[in-house]
């Protein structure tokens, strides 16, 4: 999405059947973009309690530079009341995917494409299309690499994801770090899926660690 990034405060302006459950308007803070998506954390979950699983049409602005932007798309409710998913329809807003990466250190299984030899390493950061790992096995760039990523369980979550395995490519190698990324066409949008909401569940726990700090936020509203 152009120009919208990770942290920026938003407004979702609601359509009119839905103001009768909430505020006519909502602030929501980005934790995390992919695509099309960015998934956002309400900043008064109590707006949406009676709000639906999914509205559209809505209108997402913010601030850019001085200048009034506005996004138009459908929100999605993720089951946890006020933890949304704002899918932009404005295709002259969609900048080319630069997914949001998360330090998140988690342990993953690499091995050669095709050798069978596994090393076990960790994750240093995470995001839908790519990893980086530090890792012992000597590689090159454009080698391929199996990745067995074990994830932590999303209790809340219908469907439970304990690993995901992809199949990336080395893009560089430094001071025992090796950076992947995935080719769309190779990886299931079910995976993709769950490394953004891990990347987001991630995200998330950041924003509300800082936000504990600023005044006129509360346990409560936490």
């Amino acid at each position: 999405m152009r120009r919208l990034r990770e942290n920026d405060i938003v407004t979702l302006g609601l359509p009119r059947e839905i103001r009768a459950y909430t505020q006519n308007a909502v602030d929501c803070v980005v934790l995390a973009i992919s695509g099309r998506t960015a998934s956002l954390e309400a900043l008064e979950k109590s707006a949406w309690v009676r709000v639906p699983d999914e509205v559209d049409p809505v209108y997402m602005t913010f601030t850019q530079l001085d200048a009034l932007v506005s996004l138009r798309g459908r929100l999605l409710a993720t089951g946890a009341v006020g933890e949304l998913r704002f899918v932009v329809s404005d295709d002259a807003h969609i900048r080319p995917d630069s997914p949001t990466r998360a330090t998140v250190a988690l342990p993953v299984r690499v091995s050669r494409m095709g050798s069978g030899e596994a090393f076990e390493a960790t994750t240093v950061d995470i995001s839908t299309n790519g990893l980086l790992i530090e890792c012992a096995l000597a590689v090159r760039s454009g080698e391929l690499l199996e990745c067995a990523l074990t994830l932590p369980n999303r209790e809340r979550e219908v469907h439970v994801v304990g690993e995901v395995k992809v199949v990336g490519e080395v893009v560089r190698v430094v001071a025992g770090a090796v950076a992947v990324t995935f080719p769309s066409a190779a990886t299931s949008l079910d995976t993709r899926r769950a490394l953004f909401e891990l990347v987001t569940d991630q995200r998330r726990s950041d924003w509300r660690r800082k936000a504990k700090n600023v005044a006129g936020w509360s346990a409560n509203e936490l």
